[in-house]
């Protein structure tokens, strides 16, 4: 009898994936609402106090921010003038003031997370979409990995490499900054719209009379104007408020991403969304798909954790 020399399907490497608590993303940060003595929130006293710095002040402090923070981050100057964006309605002539007084703002108005804090598992490989400039017999690849970050949320990152004509791995050089997910506007499924709304419960006729009214594939400008005439009726349909509710529901839970074209994969970070994941996106697994017409498409599930009705298998996402 000869020794069989079929290759082990499974072969363990020496390579450990170990979390990086340095890892951090910036993301938007809210003061409590709690009412001071002025009966002001403590959002307009914040802005109070930035707007009663001097200029030199002003340039002081962000210049120290963006040193201590700035390596951290891509574009974080970017960012923090984004941040000031979503709070310059509080202001009376938010135009008025300079650029660096505008990221000040943004950087009270930020905060870090760190992706990494508590943990680095559950990887998930498959064949990277750019397979160009490789010597024969080595295919380059994307790895999904679950980062639990501060309060044990979970979030989605990735890491590429390559594996040679004789199965070495090798890993890239990590990005030392982070890139978050982009909301952009996306097209809506009648049938999930259905499904879902029928797994939450409730008066069908309400939806009955909200799906009727939408077509197969819709915007949320389509959702407004339909979910305005079933508000219109809120009088005879005792039930329409709830509907609203979990039709915006359903909506908040799904929605479209994208990154900067220019970010590289292991950059970015996907954390949690809409309100079914609330408490950890966890353990995507992808998978390539090759249309009957040559068109090749990423999808992946993941399970999405709202930190009380339980753990469910979240739709595919591209």
């Amino acid at each position: 009898m000869t020794e069989s020399t079929t290759p082990p399907l499974i072969r363990r490497t020496a390579h450990i994936l170990r979390p990086d608590p340095t890892r951090v993303v910036s993301k938007l940060f809210l003061p409590g609402q709690e009412f001071l003595a002025a009966e002001r929130s403590r959002s307009a006293a914040v802005l109070d106090r930035v707007l009663a710095l001097h200029e030199a002040e002003v340039s002081r402090a962000l210049a120290a921010t963006m040193a201590s923070f700035g390596s951290r981050h891509r574009d974080l100057a970017a960012t923090l003038e984004s941040r000031f964006r979503l709070v310059a309605h509080r202001l009376a002539d938010p135009d008025a003031l300079s650029p660096e007084r505008r990221q000040l703002v943004g950087a009270y108005f930020s905060q870090e997370y760190a992706v990494e804090a508590a943990a680095l598992f559950n990887p998930s490989m498959v064949a990277h979409p750019d397979q160009d400039g490789l010597p024969p017999g080595t295919m380059r690849f994307v790895m999904s990995v679950r980062g639990v970050g501060e309060g044990h949320i979970s979030s989605i990152e990735f890491r590429t490499g390559t594996i040679d004509e004789n199965d070495a791995i090798t890993f890239d050089a990590l990005s030392s900054t982070t890139v978050l997910a982009q909301a952009v506007p996306t097209t809506y499924s009648r049938a999930v719209f259905a499904q879902q709304h029928a797994e939450l419960g409730g008066d069908q006729s309400s939806a009955r009379f909200v799906l009727e009214a939408l077509p197969a594939s819709f915007v949320r400008a389509d959702l407004d104007r339909t979910l305005a005439r079933l508000r219109a009726q809120r009088l005879t349909r005792a039930s329409a408020a709830k509907t609203i509710d979990q039709f915006e529901r359903i909506a908040a839970c799904n929605y479209s991403i994208t990154f900067p074209a220019d970010s590289a994969m292991n950059e970015r970070v996907i954390l949690p969304t809409g309100p079914s994941e609330s408490h950890g996106l966890e353990d995507v697994r992808l998978v390539k798909f090759t249309g009957s017409d040559g068109g090749v498409g990423y999808f992946g599930t993941y399970t999405a954790f709202d930190g009380g009705s339980g753990r469910s298998p979240a739709p595919p996402h591209r």
